[in-house]
């Protein structure tokens, strides 16, 4: 039912990432316009390289989800990013194995608006913020 995407890939600066180093090491297929989503708070690219597809994914402030990882001082890997033709199916079946939704599936500038939902394996442990009562 899932298909892999692509690797996504938190930069300070796609820019700067594709030049200082996707270039040099992939010599890269294809490299996508730059796009801002304001709903993830991020700017993307979809970089085409021998073997797949990485999505570097940049924050467009400090509110940016991606501002942790890159506030760590180390980037990198961000997520793994998988397609389906149903995508209700597929985000209930991984449901029932166990994993988590980090909130509710919303759209995405990168995907032509179509839905997307970052989703936690079982065994990936991260303490979740209480919901406030009143």
């Amino acid at each position: 039912m899932l298909r892999m995407h692509h690797v996504g890939y938190a930069v300070h600066s796609i820019s700067e990432y594709l030049e200082r180093y996707v270039s040099p090491l992939f010599e890269p297929q294809t490299v996508s316009p730059i796009v801002e989503d304001p709903i993830q708070r991020v700017r993307i690219a979809f970089v085409t390289v021998p073997g797949g597809s990485l999505e570097l994914i940049e924050p467009t402030g400090t509110d940016s989800p991606v501002q942790q990882i890159l506030s760590r001082k180390r980037g990198g890997l961000y997520h793994v990013g998988y397609t389906t033709p149903r995508f209700d199916e597929a985000l209930a079946q991984a449901m029932a194995t166990g994993c988590r939704p980090l909130g509710k599936p919303v759209p995405a500038v990168a995907f032509g608006q179509r839905r997307i939902v970052f989703v936690l394996t079982p065994h990936f442990e991260i303490e979740m913020p209480e919901a406030a009562t009143s």
